[in-house]
């Protein structure tokens, strides 16, 4: 929850740091930042094997590789739409590729797309997860469960 709240700080920073080079604000930034993208990079794989044990139960069979490959299927997906989405909106807000020098609509673009719509999508997605199925005391079954079946198959 700890790394989920640096990476929303972060985000919510965005807008307010300064365009004028290498600043105090811009390090924290960059620090925070590193922090929060470490936290979202690491629990989703962190609940990969809840959501296969989940799974086994549900199905009454071991499905690791069906499970995995539908969630990293979905992470290239999700990829693949965020950078398709940035570069629309790039093209619509002016941005010159290979041009040192951007127009104020391109910066504020960039400001857009790096802080508030992704703070936006964080927080709806944060909110979704209020509602997963998997709890300690599912954890726990789901722990007890296959202890249980891995004894009496021996």
């Amino acid at each position: 929850i700890a790394g989920f709240v640096v990476y929303g700080v972060f985000l919510a920073m965005i807008p307010f740091i300064p365009r004028d080079g290498v600043t105090p604000t811009l390090m924290v930034a960059a620090a925070i930042s590193g922090i929060g993208i470490s936290a979202i990079n690491l629990f989703p794989w962190a609940m990969l094997p809840d959501a296969v044990d989940m799974d086994a139960q549900t199905h009454g069979a071991k499905r690791e590789g069906l499970v995995s490959s539908v969630f990293v299927f979905a992470q290239k997906i999700a990829g693949s739409l965020a950078i398709f989405w940035n570069a629309m909106m790039l093209s619509v807000f002016d941005h010159q590729a290979g041009q040192v020098v951007q127009s104020e609509s391109t910066l504020t673009a960039f400001v857009w797309m790096t802080g508030p719509i992704p703070l936006a999508i964080f927080v709806v997605a944060m909110l979704l997860t209020f509602g997963y199925p998997i709890t300690r005391a599912v954890q726990q079954g789901l722990r007890t469960d296959v202890a249980q079946a891995q004894d009496g198959g021996i």
